[in-house]
């Protein structure tokens, strides 16, 4: 980035904004993954509502974009 002209002051918002993605992606798989490896109640619902989101071509898309690239 600094080669195309960014200067400290844009790299450290990126960094702080990547840092917020990357903790925002930690929680939610792991939070996935804890309800899922528990036996729980709210694993059906986890269950179900990725389902859902699996048959929504928009929602899957979002959910996609969210997990790889963060919130933008």
């Amino acid at each position: 980035m600094l080669a195309q002209g960014a200067d400290p002051a844009h790299l450290a918002q990126f960094t702080i904004l990547r840092e917020q993605d990357r903790q925002t992606i930690v929680r939610i798989t792991d939070t996935m993954v804890r309800i899922f490896a528990s036996t729980s109640p709210q694993q059906g619902l986890l269950g179900l509502s990725l389902t859902a989101i699996g048959l929504v071509p928009t929602a899957r898309s979002m959910l996609a974009e969210l997990l790889m690239y963060g919130r933008r």
